[in-house]
């Protein structure tokens, strides 16, 4: 059993804050959304084992009181930037490959003279985003350009100053564990990080958090504007690291095609345009935008979801359409990688016991019990061996979310007001 303890903020935490102090989850209708509030309280847990006291997130969500379709916006600017430091890139060469007869194989010369061997290297270059469930981090991309990547491969991301903080993947990952989770049939890879090695890497992860991912497997309406980031010709990777985002609409709804990686049959949904090298396993996200009603009012929708990742281009010759798989498939990759097993105790800043929890890889399991600020016994939920409900409170004791829970799977998220 691990017991974990609330202590101080430290300085990581506060530079983490600041980026994420106007954010807030907020469910209408099943689809969350983000929102300024006044503070978001995040503890820096203290994990104790026998050998080892390193510093994990505990993200406490306070959610307000009201929630409204606000026609005043936030600026477009600040919407597109609170994602910025979520996406980061990803580096690395390898041995040039081509498809014959369906079966990859790699290209190598040979000197004629020697009859030494030596392979055609190229770079390999994609995009990558961290999502944030439950008690772990991951990092998501594509599989073909995960497939690639060793524990050299370099990872860039972004500093509160935008400057850029440079890792090897072995830095943030399980030596025991370099392995990601890919999906059986979608361009989806997930690696689990380890915690324990990111205390210094701590104020440049800013996650994309696992319930605004669009559980449904579904296209974005095609009046809806999507956003893509990535590096696509390795633009954005010098000096200050800057994502380059592209804005889209989305022109189809989901369809079967052929991967260009691997052939496999899997879902897509097309955007009107087609990607551009780099941008592969970048995320694509709806965010907040003006609609016209009916009655030609003007109605501004506060929303933001993870729509997809980049797969790249379907084309003929020329043009195309960028293919993105959809979200509903790196949730089932997420669901499928590596998670914190065992039992979890959470405690309130004073230091008071809040609530004990059974997880099982990465999903709460079993909730034991659930106590109020005042110490009295307040009502967990139904959450027993993976199916039913998981009640969770603020600080001051109020109900902010009830999750249902199915074999193990998060099913719906209800949101109190």
């Amino acid at each position: 059993m691990i017991i974990l303890s609330v202590v101080n903020f430290c300085n990581v935490i506060r530079k983490f804050s600041d980026i994420l102090l106007s954010i807030e989850f907020i469910a209408y209708n099943n689809v969350y959304k983000y929102k300024n509030i006044n503070h978001i309280n995040l503890a820096c847990i203290q994990k104790h084992t026998d050998i080892m006291k390193k510093y994990i997130l505990l993200i406490t969500l306070i959610v307000s009181t009201n929630f409204s379709f606000n026609s005043k916006a936030q600026s477009l600017e600040e919407d597109i930037q609170l994602f910025y430091k979520a996406v980061v890139f990803i580096y690395d060469e390898r041995v040039s490959t081509e498809f014959v007869n369906n079966k990859e194989l790699e290209i190598w010369y040979k000197d004629t003279r020697t009859n030494q061997m030596f392979p055609k290297k190229v770079a390999n270059s994609g995009t990558a985003f961290f999502v944030y469930k439950d008690l772990d981090l991951y990092l998501v991309t594509a599989e073909h350009v995960a497939k690639h990547t060793t524990e050299n491969t370099i990872i860039r991301i972004s500093k509160q100053d935008g400057t850029t903080n440079q890792l090897q993947l072995k830095d943030i990952v399980d030596d025991n564990n370099l392995k990601w989770t890919i999906h059986p049939i979608s361009d989806v890879a997930v690696i689990r990080l380890d915690l324990t090695k990111l205390d210094t890497a701590y104020n440049s992860i800013v996650p994309v958090f696992f319930e605004i991912i669009d559980f449904k497997l579904e296209a974005p309406l095609r009046t809806r504007e999507v956003t893509v980031y990535g590096f696509p010709l390795r633009l954005g990777i010098s000096g200050k690291i800057t994502p380059i985002t592209k804005t889209s609409k989305p022109s189809s709804g989901i369809i079967e095609h052929q991967r260009f990686d691997n052939k496999k049959i899997a879902p897509f949904f097309l955007l009107d345009d087609p990607s551009v090298s780099g941008f592969s396993g970048g995320p694509v996200f709806e965010l907040p935008q003006e609609f016209v009603k009916s009655d030609n009012t003007n109605l501004y929708i506060i929303a933001y979801r993870l729509m997809g990742l980049v797969h790249g281009t379907i084309s003929k010759d020329v043009g195309g359409f960028t293919a993105i798989v959809p979200a509903n498939q790196i949730k089932e990759t997420i669901e499928l990688a590596p998670g914190y097993n065992g039992k979890f105790t959470f405690y309130y800043p004073t230091g008071e016991f809040w609530s004990e929890r059974i997880y099982k890889n990465g999903t709460p399991w079993t909730v034991l019990s659930n106590l109020d600020v005042n110490g009295k016994i307040q009502d967990k939920g139904t959450l027993m061996d993976g199916k039913g409900t998981l009640k969770t409170y603020d600080e001051m004791s109020k109900l902010v979310e009830v999750k249902y829970y199915e074999n193990g799977i998060l099913v719906k998220i209800d949101k109190k007001k």
